[in-house]
């Protein structure tokens, strides 16, 4: 009896995972993907499996009580790893399970606390690890780890889970916000939250409005990922391929502004707002003087009659 059922476009590697634990069930996986793909619920699914024979270890688990589960949120310090360590020497009914989201933000020191155990594991132990940066992990971590590469839905699918998740939205703030997210479809309900924000930096960015909402410090990282995807449809027009465009519902005006901008600008801007959107890592940003001073440079290339009070 399955009491969590993985993402429908995560039966594939359910079913995988299953018949490979019938076989044999492993001691460590590293479940990896982009944000918002449901690396994490993917995970609980496999502990559940693991662990919940019945009904009542079900509801032990949903109330985060289960004697056997452990959860380690993001960020986690050595001492809480420690605590981990020590718990998992006790004797379990039948296995423990634990759960490390986001691997990759352990410090160094709990990296290497894990490792350890990793290389001498203790019977009955299964770590579920989960990272959308694999690379911050060290090599030997990945290595002692069976990899489930966790996929983004079909647009398709993306488009039903929002509809039947977050009901009451047009159809073409669906696919704008699945655009956005690039195929992180959890992170596309972010998206349609803050849907009245984001729709005016658009309409702003293809001069259609004179004025796109404020950006504050936490929506500042937002405007520059719309920015540099908008950027990027806008070279697959200029070269011919505009099939491959992701914010599709606007690509009349998309067409219309590709036809003004030089390509080299548009390649040079992108690198700018790469540039920017890197700079947020640890630094503090004016997120109001940056946007405008953004936005002045950009309308001098698409409109030169209009600029960002």
């Amino acid at each position: 009896m399955d009491f969590l059922a993985p993402y429908l476009w995560q039966r594939s590697l359910w079913d995988s995972w299953q018949q490979g634990m019938d076989a044999r069930l492993g001691q460590a996986y590293l479940l990896t993907g982009i944000q918002g793909v449901g690396k994490e619920h993917l995970a609980k699914a496999m502990a559940v499996k693991i662990l919940c024979q019945q009904k009542r270890d079900y509801c032990l688990f949903e109330a985060g009580t289960h004697p056997d589960y452990r959860f380690v949120a993001e960020g986690a310090g050595i001492d809480e790893v420690r605590a981990i360590l020590e718990m998992i020497e006790q004797t379990a009914q039948h296995y423990k399970v634990i759960l490390i989201a986001s691997v990759e933000s352990l410090s160094l020191q709990a990296q290497h606390a894990l490792l350890k155990t990793l290389e001498e594991p203790p019977g009955n132990t299964v770590w579920l690890l989960i990272s959308a940066a694999p690379s911050r992990l060290l090599p030997t971590i990945v290595s002692r780890c069976q990899q489930i590469i966790v996929g983004a839905p079909t647009k398709k699918q993306g488009l039903h889970w929002l509809a039947e998740n977050m009901p009451g939205a047009s159809p073409e703030s669906y696919e704008l916000a699945f655009a956005l997210s690039q195929g992180g479809v959890l992170k596309a309900k972010e998206w349609l939250v803050g849907e009245a924000g984001w729709r005016t930096w658009l309409n702003f960015l293809l001069a259609e409005t004179t004025n796109p909402s404020p950006v504050t410090q936490e929506t500042l990282s937002q405007l520059l990922t719309v920015w540099q995807i908008l950027v990027l449809d806008l070279l697959y027009c200029q070269k011919g391929v505009s099939e491959h465009c992701l914010l599709v519902p606007l690509l009349p005006g998309i067409e219309r502004i590709a036809k003004k901008v030089d390509p080299f600008f548009l390649g040079k801007w992108l690198e700018k707002l790469q540039y920017w959107q890197q700079q947020q890592t640890g630094a503090y940003l004016n997120a109001s003087w940056l946007s405008k001073s953004l936005y002045n440079e950009w309308m001098g290339a698409v409109m030169p009659s209009k600029h960002c009070d």
